[in-house]
């Protein structure tokens, strides 16, 4: 910069399409600047309910949660 401040780039990265999803500059990011900014952009970008998760069987968010209902009225049924 021009008066010698320093600033801070958070770049975020699609490691397999080499994309730049997200780029947030400012002079100071703080740790609850960035989980904010990935949230958003997690939300934006529809990451929380759309993409299969290797934690949830290769599942996503909302075909995992559908099941576990499914599951439960099952095992309400068989009580």
């Amino acid at each position: 910069m021009v008066d010698g401040r320093r600033f801070r780039i958070l770049c975020v990265i699609d490691d397999f399409s080499r994309e730049c999803l997200a780029t947030v500059v400012d002079t100071s990011i703080s740790g609850i600047r960035v989980a904010r900014e990935l949230d958003r952009f997690a939300e934006m970008r529809g990451y929380n309910h759309h993409r299969p998760r290797s934690s949830l069987d290769g599942l996503t968010p909302r075909e995992y949660h559908q099941r576990s209902k499914e599951d439960q009225t099952l095992n309400r049924a068989n009580l």
